[in-house]
């Protein structure tokens, strides 16, 4: 039964592009253009101190070579590293 109920809301999801953003959770910016987005980190109870310790985690010591992080619909946060001439297009569709 969940089998067959898991394969409908799959099915649907792939189909209906309204029914996967209400299923399915969006990425959202915590951090871009050198500011903290607080309404979503509020809304996501994440606190900047945790944000901070992520950047350290991937080897970087100051916000300043973070182009922007972001909540990934499965939880995680994924940090994009500030590179001059690179394109944003890997950004598109994310929340503000």
């Amino acid at each position: 039964m969940l089998t067959l109920l898991q394969f409908i809301v799959a099915k649907l999801t792939t189909n209906f592009n309204a029914i996967a953003d209400l299923i399915k959770a969006s990425p959202a910016f915590l951090y871009a253009d050198g500011r903290f987005n607080e309404k979503q980190m509020q809304k996501q109870q994440i606190r900047i101190e945790d944000l901070y310790a992520k950047v350290r985690k991937h080897g970087m010591s100051s916000l300043d070579e973070v182009e922007a992080i972001v909540l990934k619909g499965n939880g995680s946060l994924s940090i994009v590293k500030k590179e001059e001439d690179s394109s944003k297009e890997t950004l598109r569709g994310i929340k503000e």
